[in-house]
């Protein structure tokens, strides 16, 4: 019959089972093992808490149910091979069982001055030293330190065989360490451990999840600070106490910090691994199957996905995606077959992606969803050549088109080589032979569309329209195909340039006039600025010369005016002088507008000016 031993110590607050059995072990004149084997127990029945050894400890040592439960779970009672539940909560094993027993020489100094005993006999080994991401002990603001390391776990467990070895040196103070002020997620865990008590976002989190992620974010945030090696000289502390301060506020602070991450990784090949480094393979792998990791998962999955072009069907953190969402122009490029310039430029002119963004092409990201039709049109356009040909158009009569905006262009830019549409022109050509009657080819009173808009100075648009009303007849003549064929009559064309001299809006201003009222010194710049599409004009006839002209309605003045400054608008919109503005510009660095380094002179983007100024 078991009983309760006229020698026994008093259990201390946070006791392991093994502490308490050495301790026990020792007061009675015996090592943990002889202890053990005389009274029917052993020392790996108690590690692993086996409930008949430790009800048959709890009896020789006095101690009742509440303490008894208490002490079991400071020690850490294991799940299987890989679990432990400690302090209510479910670690792995690993968290908790180290081959290093660590502990704070000042408490167990303390322990002795106390008491007065033997050291091995008043000596407490604390259940919250055993937590790997514990580094500090927030009652004497000490650091854990190593106190014996052993691979057997039946050596590691005889704690007074070990404390006598080194009982010396604790009193001495020659283990003690420099001191330092415990950070929030010191005393977070510790209170956590104590109570259960948290007052952060993380109190419905996994503690062992929480405590780990801390660590992985933290460490991440120190190496792109350029201080990785903190992380090794303190065991973790700084990273975990980094990683806390971000972690405790929730889901929100937790995005932006790995965001920064992403963007601290900017490079063209700099992927997530590059990116995240130890977080990403831990989540990845290690944790990746653990249901109380499954929210950092997410939010590290959302951040993959909302800054790197990740094809549909890639596995990311355990899911896989079922549609992209976003594209890179280098993936847009290999997806749709067009070259990157093209695919730049478009997206650039849909507002997909900003001209000012300076990222490698393959980081250039666009929502994949949102602007696939832009990539489906320009998977779509041809060169000239090609067009002119299927529409039967000579290389005049094409850029006579061209210029009389009935065949517009999918972008002004004349480097992009397939900036047309096909359909444009074959439906131009369809139209107009529908309403077209046979003619011979000799036929008198009636002439090409090309030469009657060579000849009365009428642009083709004007023409189309009207055969589209039904005022022009329109004739093709036999034998031949295309818009070459087509063919209009001389009389009714002179009609409509009557009609033209009187169409233009004496308001409008010219390319000189509008230049003179801005402050712009070159009307061929200016001309090369429009003709690029960056703000709005109509080319129209000049009624003495017949030359093509740039207008500017009141409209197309203030579009300008809305996206642009010049020097003279700058100094009107602000008061200041020349002088004073040129200083401004230069010390902040601010450049003219010019995309793709073209010079369109002394324009300037108003945000840009607004940043200036603020």
């Amino acid at each position: 019959m078991t009983m309760t031993l006229p020698l026994h110590p008093k259990i201390a607050a946070r006791e392991t089972a093994l502490s308490f059995l050495s301790r026990l072990a020792e007061k009675n004149g015996l090592t943990s093992s002889q202890f053990a084997s005389d009274m029917g127990i052993s020392v790996k029945r108690i590690a692993l808490l086996d409930e008949a050894a430790l009800g048959t400890l709890a009896e020789l040592g006095g101690l009742d149910s509440d303490a008894l439960e208490e002490m079991v779970s400071w020690s850490g009672k294991p799940l299987g091979d890989v679990r432990t539940a400690f302090r209510g909560e479910i670690f792995r094993s690993r968290a908790i069982r180290s081959l290093t027993v660590r502990g704070c020489p000042v408490c167990l100094r303390e322990d002795v001055k106390a008491l007065g005993n033997p050291s091995c006999e008043v000596m407490v080994m604390r259940g919250h030293w055993q937590l790997r991401d514990l580094h500090l002990c927030v009652r004497h603001h000490h650091p854990l330190v190593a106190l014996w390391t052993a691979v057997s776990p039946r050596q590691r467990s005889d704690i007074g065989t070990h404390l006598g070895k080194i009982a010396d040196q604790l009193l001495d103070g020659k283990r003690d360490q420099v001191q330092r002020v415990p950070t929030d997620y010191d005393l977070w865990l510790d209170l956590r451990l104590d109570d259960g008590s948290d007052p952060t976002w993380l109190a419905n989190q996994s503690l062992y999840a929480a405590v780990t992620f801390c660590g992985l974010l933290g460490e991440e945030i120190l190496r792109v600070r350029g201080n990785s090696s903190t992380v090794r000289d303190n065991g973790g502390a700084a990273a975990a106490a980094i990683g806390f301060d971000v972690t405790k506020r929730g889901r929100g602070a937790i995005r932006e910090a790995l965001d920064d991450l992403a963007a601290y990784a900017g490079g063209a090949l700099d992927g997530p691994n590059k990116a995240f480094g130890e977080l990403y393979r831990h989540l990845g792998k290690a944790y990746l199957e653990e249901d109380s990791f499954a929210l950092y998962r997410d939010l590290l999955r959302d951040c993959i996905l909302d800054t790197w072009p990740i094809a549909a069907g890639t596995n990311v953190l355990g899911e896989v995606l079922p549609k992209r969402r976003l594209h890179s122009i280098h993936t847009a490029s290999i997806e749709f077959g067009v070259g990157i310039p093209n695919v730049k430029h478009f997206l650039e002119a849909a507002g997909a992606i900003a001209i000012e963004d300076q990222r490698p092409i393959a980081r250039k990201t666009f929502n994949a969803e949102k602007f696939e039709h832009i990539m489906r049109d320009v998977q779509l356009l041809i060169g000239a050549r090609e067009l002119r040909k299927s529409m039967g158009a000579t290389l005049s009569q094409f850029n006579t088109l061209v210029k009389d905006e009935v065949i517009i262009p999918a972008t002004p830019y004349p480097k992009i080589q397939s900036r047309w549409r096909l359909a444009e022109g074959i439906d131009l050509v369809t139209k107009l032979q529908a309403k077209a009657v046979p003619i011979y080819v000799d036929e008198v009173g009636w002439e090409t569309l090309s030469y009657g808009r060579r000849r009365s100075g009428v642009r083709l648009k004007q023409i189309i329209s009207a055969i589209d009303a039904g005022t022009i007849d329109v004739g093709q003549r036999e034998g031949e195909r295309g818009y070459g064929a087509i063919c209009v009559r001389p009389d009714q064309i002179d009609g409509l340039e009557l009609n033209a001299q009187k169409s233009r809006s004496e308001a409008d201003l010219n390319l000189t006039a509008f230049c003179q009222a801005v402050g712009l010194r070159s009307t061929v710049k200016l001309r090369a600025f429009l003709e690029a599409g960056y703000s709005p004009a109509t080319v129209r006839r000049h009624p003495t010369t017949g030359q093509g002209q740039f207008y500017l309605s009141e409209q197309d003045v203030a579009t300008f005016h809305a996206r642009f400054m010049t020097l003279a608008t700058i100094e009107k919109h602000t008061g200041h002088s020349r002088k004073w503005i040129r200083m401004r510009l230069s010390a902040s660095g601010t450049k003219y507008f010019a995309p793709n380094e073209i010079d369109f002179g002394r324009i300037f983007l108003r945000q840009d000016i607004k940043n200036m100024m603020d």
